[in-house]
C-alpha cells in the first residue's frame, strides 16, 4: 500500500515531474479555451484571430501555468492558413 496521493501509476501521469503539468492539465486547459471560444469568439465578443489590442495573456512563471496559458489559448484562437497553431505571448510578472 501506498501513503498519500502517490500511486503505482504516478511515473505514467507524473512523467514531466512532480508539480509540472500532466497530459490531463493539459487537455483541462484546451476544453476550457474550447468553453470560451464558444462563449466570446463564436459570438463576435473578441476576434476569431488573435489580436494583441483584444487579449492580453498573463501568467505566473512556473511551468505548469505557462502550459496552461498556452493550452487554452491554442484552443481559443483561429489557426493559420496551413494549420499552425497561433501562439500569443504569455507574460509573466514575478
Amino acid at each position: 500500500a501506498t501513503s498519500g496521493w502517490a500511486t503505482p501509476q504516478s511515473p505514467q501521469i507524473l512523467f514531466r515531474g512532480n508539480g509540472e503539468l500532466t497530459d490531463d492539465g493539459i487537455d483541462n486547459a484546451f476544453a476550457q479555451g474550447k468553453d470560451f471560444k464558444e462563449r466570446y469568439v463564436n459570438t463576435g465578443f473578441i476576434d476569431k484571430r488573435f489580436l494583441p489590442t483584444e487579449v492580453f495573456v498573463r501568467s505566473s512563471s512556473v511551468n505548469r501555468c505557462l502550459m496552461s496559458a498556452a493550452s487554452f489559448t491554442n484552443a481559443l484562437f483561429k489557426k493559420t492558413p496551413k494549420d499552425h497553431a497561433v501562439v500569443p505571448p504569455i507574460y509573466t510578472k514575478d
